[in-house]
């Protein structure tokens, strides 16, 4: 193809300044559609900067595959409680330990450790738990509870604090015949927390846990309950 391309130009450089503006002009099309269709769909486009990562696997499948329809924005000012999950950082080891306490005839056999040994040995640091909750307060998330073990930070604050701290849009969404909350996208925290938080729950009301062994369908309660975290 290049062969018999190349006689119709003067030279090689003007061959390649006409395929550089064709490139161009598709990548230009191209963007101007995505923005078209996230304008459709009432989404704000977001781009992470380079100081944001992505946590990936935060968005629905119902929402990803289209059995989630949009129906409106959710209301900014409803409040929404979270829970950042910490990785926990010795899972090899913890696994490991866990085999050797179950295992006769191993060295750890039976070897328990109490809860502050525990968590001395196997949980997040306390730097590390503490930059979760710093980083939360910063956005305008409200701490609501801390635990020994530094694996759970839970905050609240209304949905338009969560949708700027976490860089998505929250919307209604029809799945069957309930309405539902979401996030539209994966959530982005700040770089330096890539390999401190895994998980945020509670950015949408479609994934729900379910009652096992029994036929009865599961009630959904109400978005947001004033009280206490846990009681």
């Amino acid at each position: 193809m290049q062969k018999r391309c190349l006689p119709r130009f003067a030279n090689v450089a003007a061959l390649c300044t006409s395929l550089l503006a064709v490139t161009l002009l598709l990548a230009g099309s191209i963007a101007a559609g995505a923005q078209t269709t996230d304008t459709a769909r009432g989404d704000r486009a977001f781009v992470p900067s380079s100081g944001l990562t992505t946590l990936a696997n935060h968005t629905p499948a119902k929402l990803l595959d289209g059995r989630a329809v949009r129906v409106e924005h959710y209301n900014p000012e409803q409040k929404l409680r979270l829970a950042l999950a910490i990785q926990a950082p010795h899972m090899a080891e913890e696994e490991q330990f866990i085999k050797e306490l179950t295992t006769k005839g191993s060295p750890g056999f039976h070897k328990f450790l109490t809860r502050d040994q525990w968590n001395a040995r196997f949980g997040p640091s306390v730097e590390d738990e503490q930059k979760v909750v710093d980083w939360a307060q910063s956005v305008g998330l409200t701490v609501t509870q801390r635990y020994p073990n530094r694996l759970i930070v839970d905050v609240e604050g209304t949905a338009g604090t969560v949708e700027k701290a976490f860089g998505v849009t929250i919307n209604n969404y029809k799945v069957g015949e309930e309405v539902d909350f979401s996030n539209d996208r994966d959530p982005v925290v700040p770089a330096n927390l890539s390999s401190i938080l895994h998980t945020v729950l509670g950015l949408n009301s479609i994934e729900t846990a379910h009652r096992l062994g029994t036929s009865k369908p599961t009630v959904k309660g109400p978005d947001y309950v004033p009280g206490p975290a846990i009681s």
